[in-house]
């Protein structure tokens, strides 16, 4: 830290601190002297700077981003690896992850942009496999999203070439059944993880939860994934079917390549009713209701007090609505009659002249009421 109460990195002064985890944190810096520029710093803990592994990781992560020239991608610039501090230099995104929107108040507005971000992450995951890695950590926290659908994927600490491994690595709620089952991963792991962040982006909740780590993994080995319609009635079939083949257990029963999953998903209505519309005409009917059973309150209680204080309360308007005549299945004759019909008293067998126009016939054994 200098004199001056900033903490000075490398060269950098770190100006506030975007995400802290476990290893690392993510601090919003510019260069030191009062830089213009923004960079987003991945800064090793103390507490990690001496140990290889953690550096050797972020060694790779910096290898896998400066490979990568994608717009989907943020661009890394530097890194530094001192006895006093260890880091990754890059761009700074100015979006918060699609985790935190998740969880917050911004739900609804994800789920009406979520045909702009699925088609982004398409794009941004052909891209990375078709450079020959796998993500292989793909959740909502590595994916940065703002209000104009703009999607940046970050976190490569996982990235690899596809093959099989021996160790268990990944986020276990989006974690692939062959990565479980220790397989060869390819670019449909990556799919079975977007399958449960969309499903997450749709329910607010992802396909699997349970009671400890290695529950959660048997699901994901063996138990199939709900429907997203069952969780949120506004999906629409076809979306069930999307996400369904996307978490299919074999992954030669997912799409062939990310191509082909945005090709389909081009084809699929993910709502039957936009969401943003459906909230707002839920809230709609949800204040009428309120002002409703507010005008029913305060009637009630007008109602008592006048009871009180010895008045009579008046009628409703609906009390005093006059009966609805019954209407008998039988014709009744008189009422089929033009009202300036007046029948004779005797009906000769001979044709009549009715002084009426048009008059029906009278039926046989009809009495005209004196």
């Amino acid at each position: 830290m200098s004199e001056g109460g900033e903490y000075l990195v490398g060269g950098f002064e770190l100006k506030n601190c975007i995400a802290t985890g476990n290893v690392s944190q993510v601090w919003e810096c510019v260069e030191q002297g009062g830089g213009s520029q923004s960079f987003a710093m991945k800064l090793l803990l103390p507490e990690f700077i001496k140990d290889p592994v953690h550096k050797q990781v972020l060694k790779h992560e910096y290898k896998v981003g400066r490979s990568l020239d994608h717009p989907a991608f943020v661009r890394n610039h530097q890194l530094e690896i001192k006895r006093t501090h260890a880091f990754l230099l890059m761009d700074y995104f100015r979006a918060p992850s699609l985790k935190s929107q998740l969880t917050g108040s911004n739900l609804t507005s994800v789920q009406s942009r979520v045909q702009r971000i699925t088609e982004a992450l398409c794009q941004a995951l052909g891209y990375l496999h078709e450079k020959g890695w796998l993500h292989r950590d793909m959740k909502p926290e590595n994916v940065l999203c703002n209000k104009s659908s703009e999607v940046r994927l970050i976190d490569f600490s996982l990235a690899t070439r596809p093959g099989r491994h021996r160790k268990i690595q990944g986020t276990r709620t989006y974690i692939a059944p062959e990565t479980v089952l220790k397989k060869r991963q390819t670019p449909q792991t990556d799919m079975y993880s977007l399958g449960v962040m969309l499903f997450e982006i749709l329910c607010a909740q992802p396909p699997f939860t349970g009671t400890s780590p290695n529950d959660l993994l048997i699901k994901h080995v063996g138990e199939a994934p709900p429907a997203a319609s069952m969780l949120n009635p506004n999906v629409t079939t076809d979306m069930d079917a999307f996400i369904i083949r996307l978490l299919a257990k074999d992954p030669k029963k997912r799409p062939e390549d990310m191509r082909e999953v945005a090709a389909e998903f081009r084809n699929v209505k993910v709502w039957n009713e936009d969401p943003l519309q459906l909230k707002e005409r839920k809230e709609k009917e949800a204040e009428q209701e309120r002002i409703a059973s507010l005008d029913q309150r305060l009637d009630s209680r007008l109602d008592a007090e006048r009871t009180a204080a010895g008045i009579k309360v008046p009628a409703r308007p609906d009390q005093t609505r006059a009966p609805i005549p019954r209407v008998s299945s039988q014709p009744n004759p008189a009422q089929q009659m033009p009202p300036a019909y007046q029948p004779p008293a005797a009906y000769p067998p001979a044709v009549q002249q009715y002084p009426y126009p048009y008059a029906p016939p009278v039926p046989p054994g009809y009495a005209p009421v004196a």
